[in-house]
C-alpha cells in the first residue's frame, strides 16, 4: 500500500524538521553573538531594582569603553537572576554600532557546532536507512534504523554530560567562574513554557556584601533546606550556575 510505504519515510521527515529547526536556532544564536566589535568595558555603576532577599532584583549595568576615538557609556539590563559585577572591573563586550548595543561575550564553550554535526549525521543516517527500508520493504531494516537512532540519542546524551562536567572543571581551574556560598531554601512552583507546573530550586546566595535570593533550574535536587552549598558565578555573564557534581560536603547553616 502507498500509504504504509510513505509511513517507512517518517523517521527521516522527522529528523530533517528536528535538524532543519536546530540550524536556523543556532544560526540566529551565533548571527547575535557574534554581531559587532570586541572592546574592553569598564563597569562604571550597578544598579538594583528590589535587592532585597524576598524578590528577584532587577540588576542594570553602566558601562564605558573606548570607541573610535571617544568613551561611551552603554546600559546592559535590567536583567534578572545575575549576580553582579564589582565597579572597576574590565571585561571584553560587543559593541555593535549599527544597533549601538553592547553585549556580554559567552564564555562557555559553544555547542552549537557539535549539535548541528550531530544532527547532520543522525538525519543521513536516517533517511539512508528508511530508504532502505522502503526499497527492501524489510521489518528487520525498519527496526535497525530505530535503534541505532535511539543509540545515537543515548550516545549524544551521555556525550554531552561528560562534556559539560570537564568544561567545568577546566572554567572553574581557569578562574571564569567564582564559587558562591549559598543557602538552599526549597523550592517554588513556577510554570514552565508549556504551561506545567514545575519545582524550581531557591537559594539564598551571599555576594558583595549583599544577600540575593535566586531561582535556579528545574526539579528536585539533593539538599534539604537550610543546608549549605556552593554556587558558580559566570565572571562574563554574571548568571549563577550549579555543579554539575553531586558529591561534596554539605553543611546545615545554624
Amino acid at each position: 500500500m502507498p500509504e504504509r510505504s510513505l509511513l517507512k519515510l517518517l523517521p527521516a521527515a522527522v529528523c530533517l524538521v528536528i535538524f532543519l529547526a536546530v540550524l536556523l536556532i543556532a544560526r540566529s544564536f551565533f548571527r547575535r553573538a557574534t554581531r559587532g566589535e570586541t572592546v574592553q568595558a569598564t563597569v562604571r555603576r550597578v544598579e538594583m531594582d528590589g535587592s532585597i532577599p524576598d524578590i528577584h532584583p532587577d540588576v542594570t549595568i553602566l558601562y564605558v569603553f573606548p570607541w573610535q576615538g571617544r568613551i561611551l557609556e552603554r546600559p546592559v539590563g535590567p536583567r534578572k537572576n545575575i549576580l553582579p559585577p564589582p565597579i572597576g572591573q574590565r571585561q571584553n563586550m560587543r559593541y555593535d554600532a549599527k544597533s549601538d548595543r553592547l553585549r556580554e561575550v559567552p564564555t562557555g564553550r559553544p555547542t552549537s557546532c557539535l549539535t548541528l554535526l550531530y544532527g547532520v549525521a543522525l538525519s543521513l543516517l536516517s533517511i539512508a536507512g528508511s530508504a532502505s527500508a522502503y526499497l527492501s520493504d524489510s521489518p528487520a531494516m525498519a527496526a535497525a534504523v530505530i535503534l541505532v537512532t535511539l543509540g545515537g540519542f543515548l550516545f549524544a546524551a551521555v556525550f554531552s554530560t561528560i562534556r559539560h562536567r570537564r568544561d567545568f572543571r577546566k572554567r572553574l581551574a581557569n578562574g571564569s567562574i567564582q564559587p558562591v556560598p549559598a543557602v538552599f531554601q526549597g523550592y517554588v512552583r513556577r510554570e514552565d513554557a508549556e504551561n506545567n507546573r514545575v519545582n524550581v530550586p531557591v537559594y539564598l546566595c551571599f555576594w558583595g556584601g549583599r544577600t540575593y535570593r535566586m531561582e535556579i533550574g528545574m526539579g528536585r535536587r539533593p539538599y534539604r533546606p537550610g543546608e549549605r552549598v556552593t554556587l558558580y558565578r559566570d565572571v562574563q555573564t554574571g548568571r549563577v550556575l550549579e555543579s554539575p557534581f553531586k558529591a561534596g560536603s554539605r553543611r546545615r547553616s545554624s
